[in-house]
């Protein structure tokens, strides 16, 4: 149990974070390494995503995270 919440919380911080990659690539430091990783960036973006949707706006952000390729322009405007 505590795997698969595991596993659906890192699906939840990488995938939103792949998709900040495409658009807006993070910088990197002085010795090439990314300034915030990919799990970091999309972390925060869903935390910032959560903090302004309500409850059914949560799950419908959830599925399209799960089933699209490339994010929609309106999911793009949350982050």
């Amino acid at each position: 149990m505590l795997m698969s919440a595991l596993a659906i919380a890192f699906c939840l911080a990488y995938k939103p974070g792949l998709w900040l990659d495409r658009i807006k690539p993070p910088r990197h430091k002085s010795h090439g390494r990314l300034q915030r990783s990919l799990i970091a960036l999309g972390l925060n973006a869903f935390r910032k995503a959560v903090v302004k949707m309500t409850g059914p706006e949560i799950v419908g952000y959830m599925t399209e995270i799960f089933k699209l390729k490339n994010p929609r322009k309106d999911l793009i405007g949350l982050v």
